[in-house]
């Protein structure tokens, strides 16, 4: 497995397996980032140095691998914004009511952010643990090793 191709580049299709495989290294990292900043800097405060900016290098190896997943159900990477583009409109929204309602306009952004979240957790299930379209697609090839493969079709491919 090519990390660095894994990571870096939002092209192409990867399976479950080196899905997870690299989610776990980037927890990995992000547990040891939080462990450097809890021994260097105290375990009181919520997010230390080494976190945030671990946190904000792992953006992208994130939306990377949410892409390759997305590529690899003949989905556009793009369709992982859409949690990032209900949140904007749940924050507008619930400003504006809340302007506007009072406490009953509070209680309505509190829903749509609820509602964020769950739509959030639905996609990242999905990404996770779907199966992916078998053969070619609009993405390229399945990554190899990642399916199953009849013996039959490898004599007539």
């Amino acid at each position: 497995m090519d990390w660095k191709q894994l990571l870096l580049t939002g092209d192409g299709r990867i399976g479950r397996k080196s899905y997870w495989q690299a989610v776990l290294l980037v927890s990995l990292v992000s547990i040891v980032a939080a462990a450097i900043d809890g021994a260097m800097f105290g375990w009181e405060s919520d997010r230390g140095p080494v976190s945030t900016l671990v946190g904000v290098a792992l953006i992208f190896p994130q939306l990377s691998l949410n892409a390759k997943r997305l590529h690899d159900l003949d989905r556009s990477g793009w369709l992982q914004l859409l949690p990032l583009a209900v949140l904007v409109v749940a924050a507008v929204s619930g400003s504006l009511l809340a302007d506007v309602g009072g406490s009953t306009g509070s209680i309505l952004g509190g829903v749509l952010v609820v509602m964020l979240g769950l739509a959030a957790l639905a996609l990242a299930l999905w990404i996770g643990f779907a199966r992916g379209t078998n053969g070619p697609n609009r993405y390229g090839e399945p990554e190899s090793g990642s399916r199953k493969v009849e013996p039959m079709a490898e004599v007539f491919s």
